[in-house]
């Protein structure tokens, strides 16, 4: 055996390894927890701010690690093949490429990469330091390369994507729910405020033809009669015509006057009327309802036609499910919902 072969050899097997250090780095970094050790590193946990800052510029450290890897496979061949020439003669080249080709599979992507997805917080937090040095290091090289790709992506229009679409979210959700670490009606309560930006006041109203609404025409006793029977806190006024909103009868402070025999005309319990277009999104809807301190807003188009109602309780309930009150009648277990 030539002099020079087990210093090749040690060589050989330092850059294996180097390879499997730049594999599991790339796959702790992408899969890490960045919730959790964010978390960590607000409660002031040196090795998770490492984490943080890192993946904070993960396109410098995608460049380190790359070079990182085409250098040190790059080396480890020419070692390698040195190494082959020297013992086999020349048939080396051909037991070097083989050798090669089964080692760095092994040893410098497939297992680093297992036990980095498998344990990718701890991973990230163990080599956090020495990918920041190695950061460090290569810094002008880094710019380099992600200047040439931003120019690229310049010149053929490309535009960054977002980090997570609300689909990936879902399904992140999804699988969270499934390891057990929320149970079904919190991931249900995320779900539905993941969708409650998509929703607009036609999904979520009471059509005009299914509302309890007061005639102000009516006379009193006939108006009290239907406020008392249909035990709703809130009822739409119009004038004659439905498409004639003309406020929101509050029967809170109605039914107090009629107990206490004092009943004013209806038109002195309305409150304001909030008209919606039936397009809207719900957020907007439910912030104005908050600014406006309202509680029900009236759906009409743009032919002033009346099309339906839209409650807050409607709005909550497309978060956090169907809401009951002593009033309604709950579906006993077992039933249809």
């Amino acid at each position: 055996m030539p002099d020079d072969s087990i210093p090749r050899s040690i060589a050989l097997i330092a850059l294996i390894l180097s390879a499997g250090f730049f594999a599991a780095c790339e796959t702790a970094f992408s899969y890490c927890n960045k919730i959790r050790i964010k978390m960590l590193a607000d409660d002031g946990d040196k090795k998770a701010q490492r984490v943080i800052a890192i993946v904070d510029s993960f396109d410098r450290a995608l460049v380190t690690l790359l070079v990182g890897t085409n250098v040190v496979h790059v080396a480890a061949s020419t070692v390698a093949t040195v190494l082959a020439i020297r013992l086999f003669g020349s048939s080396g080249t051909l037991i070097s490429t083989v050798a090669m080709t089964l080692l760095v599979f092994l040893f410098s992507e497939m297992l680093p990469k297992s036990i980095a997805r498998a344990n990718a917080d701890d991973t990230a937090m163990l080599f956090s330091l020495p990918l920041k040095i190695l950061m460090l290091l290569l810094l002008p090289v880094e710019y380099f390369f992600i200047g040439i790709g931003n120019a690229i992506k310049k010149l053929f229009g490309a535009k960054d994507a977002p980090t997570m679409t609300e689909d990936e979210f879902a399904s992140m959700i999804t699988e969270v729910e499934q390891e057990g670490v929320i149970d079904h009606e919190e991931s249900e309560i995320i779900r539905s405020a993941i969708e409650f930006g998509d929703l607009t006041a036609k999904d979520v109203m009471i059509p005009i033809d299914r509302v309890i609404a007061v005639d102000r025409s009516r006379s009193r006793r006939e108006i009290r009669e239907l406020v008392t029977e249909e035990k709703y806190s809130r009822f739409p006024v119009y004038d004659r015509d439905i498409n004639r909103i003309i406020g929101v009868l509050q029967a809170r402070d109605y039914l107090f006057d009629v107990i206490h025999g004092k009943v004013k005309p209806v038109s002195q319990y309305l409150t304001r009327t909030y008209y919606v277009n039936p397009n809207q999104k719900l957020g907007t809807i439910f912030e104005e309802m908050g600014r406006l301190r309202t509680h029900m807003a009236i759906v009409g188009d743009d032919e002033k036609r009346t099309l339906g109602i839209v409650t807050m309780e409607d709005i909550l309930e497309e978060i956090v499910g169907e809401i009951y009150d002593e009033h309604d009648s709950r579906p006993e277990k077992g039933a249809a919902q």
